[in-house]
């Protein structure tokens, strides 16, 4: 079974200790807060642990929204 978008979002209301319904997918990373090194482990290890897809550490430095995140799962994510 595919992992949703709104899964996904709960996982980065976490990562970035927000609120429950913070991250819709039009947000840009830094506005969420800070996007270093140190996230983008937690993330890659979160996505693991939750869905059990593991992300390639490529890409996560050009990542600049939401959406470019959502973009690296393929078609891993569904609606």
């Amino acid at each position: 079974m595919p992992v949703t978008k709104p899964a996904f979002y709960k996982v980065l209301d976490e990562l970035f200790e927000l609120d429950e319904g913070t991250v819709t997918g039009a947000e840009r990373l830094d506005a969420l807060g800070e996007w270093d090194s140190l996230r983008v482990v937690s993330l890659i290890a979160l996505v693991d642990e939750r869905f059990q897809i593991i992300l390639p550490a490529e890409g996560f430095a050009d990542a600049k929204t939401v959406q470019d995140l959502v973009a690296m799962f393929g078609k891993d994510l569904a609606e």
